[in-house]
C-alpha cells in the first residue's frame, strides 16, 4: 500500500495586534489575526474565556491586566504570542435621599455615597445640575424627575454614573 504524506513546514509564527492596549471597564477590545502559515488559530483573554474567531473582539468586565494569548497551529508546528490589556476601574457611584417629604418647594437632600470618585455632577432631571458632594435642591414643580450621578475616578480618569427617580408631590 502506497499513501501519500504531506509535510509541511514548522514556520507557523504567531502575531497579532489590538485596536486598544487600555481603557476603562466595561473595556471592549477588537483583535487583528496577523499570524502566518497557520491553519488554526484560538485565543485566551486570561479572563476565563476565549475564542477560536480569526479576529475577534472582547470585552473585559472587571478591571486588572490581562495577558491575552494567541495560538496558532499549521499541524505540523504552533506558536504562541500574548499582548497585556490593562483595563482600569471605574468609580461605584451611587447616592441616597436623605429628605422623608418629597414635596414642590421643600429642599431634596442628595447624599453621595459613592467610592473612589474625584469629580462629581449631579443631574436633577429638570435641566438643573451641581457639582457639590452632597447637595440639596428644591423642585418647583411636581413630578417624576430622573436623578442621575457621574463620578470621575480620582485615580483612573474613568467614569460612571448611577439615576434613580425621585417623585415629588404637589
Amino acid at each position: 500500500i502506497i499513501k501519500p504524506i504531506i509535510v509541511r513546514k514548522n514556520n507557523v509564527k504567531s502575531f497579532f495586534t489590538a485596536d486598544k492596549q487600555s481603557g476603562c471597564v466595561p473595556l471592549t477590545v477588537q483583535f487583528f489575526n496577523q499570524s502566518e502559515n497557520n491553519l488554526f488559530v484560538s485565543w485566551s483573554f486570561d479572563d476565563g474565556n476565549g475564542s477560536a474567531a480569526l479576529n475577534p473582539i472582547h470585552t473585559f468586565t472587571k478591571s486588572g491586566i490581562y495577558r491575552l494569548k494567541q495560538f496558532v497551529s499549521n499541524g505540523c508546528g504552533f506558536d504562541t504570542s500574548s499582548y497585556a490589556i490593562t483595563v482600569l476601574p471605574a468609580p461605584t457611584v451611587s447616592f441616597k435621599v436623605l429628605s422623608d417629604t418629597l414635596c414642590r418647594g421643600k429642599q431634596v437632600k442628595f447624599q453621595n455615597t459613592t467610592l473612589n470618585a474625584g469629580a462629581l455632577t449631579w443631574y436633577f432631571g429638570n435641566g438643573d445640575s451641581s457639582i457639590i458632594t452632597n447637595p440639596t435642591y428644591t423642585y418647583s414643580n411636581p413630578g417624576r424627575y430622573a436623578v442621575t450621578l457621574k463620578a470621575v475616578s480620582n485615580t483612573s480618569g474613568c467614569y460612571n454614573t448611577f439615576a434613580d427617580t425621585v417623585e415629588i408631590y404637589q
